[in-house]
């Protein structure tokens, strides 16, 4: 494979995207990856469906309630995600929508959380100059890390599922799942 698919101009480096739900009581519901770093955020979402595994969950909600995903401000809204408001061009944003992001964005920094604890308890992921990409197996440290992490937070909770008094799913009930 050329170096320049595995670069990400963003970041600056070369490696991989791995796409991630979090979920109220902190666990990483879903993960999808490994894709080439050079793709954005956008690019990754697509290429998940996710769009057509989760619409179905919603066909059983009545129809005045909608269950939305909220996402980094680097998505574009779709059918089952939502994100921040954004300025219009040459205008700003109403008092409720800057409200909305504010509230949003406190809620969403939680997410942040989730990878915090998976870099600090499986330190390994976050020595990205030892790991080679496509010398390393980068996909299987980090699905094994998610596993992991959430086997940790089943076992003791962390900060984001007592803010949003959700408490994680025992081991027992996480495993038959």
């Amino acid at each position: 494979m050329d170096q320049r698919e595995l670069y990400s101009g963003h970041k600056k480096y070369h490696g991989f995207k791995f796409q991630t739900i979090t979920t109220s009581d902190s666990l990483i519901s879903s993960l999808f990856g490994p894709i080439v770093a050079r793709h954005g955020d956008w690019f990754v979402f697509k290429e998940s469906d996710l769009n057509v595994k989760v619409l179905p969950l919603f066909e059983n909600l009545n129809k005045v309630a909608h269950l939305y995903i909220y996402e980094d401000p680097a998505y574009t809204c779709s059918d089952i995600s939502m994100g921040a408001y954004r300025r219009p061009c040459h205008g700003d944003l109403t008092e409720a929508q800057h409200e909305f992001n504010t509230a949003m964005s406190r809620r969403r920094i939680e997410v942040e959380h989730s990878f915090a604890l998976m870099q600090n308890k499986w330190f390994r992921l976050a020595m990205h100059i030892i790991l080679r990409t496509l010398s390393s197996p980068i996909d299987a440290y980090f699905t094994v890390a998610v596993l992991l992490t959430n086997i940790y937070i089943c076992i003791y909770g962390n900060q984001t599922s007592q803010k949003f008094e959700c408490l994680p799913s025992s081991l027992e009930t996480y495993f038959s799942n």
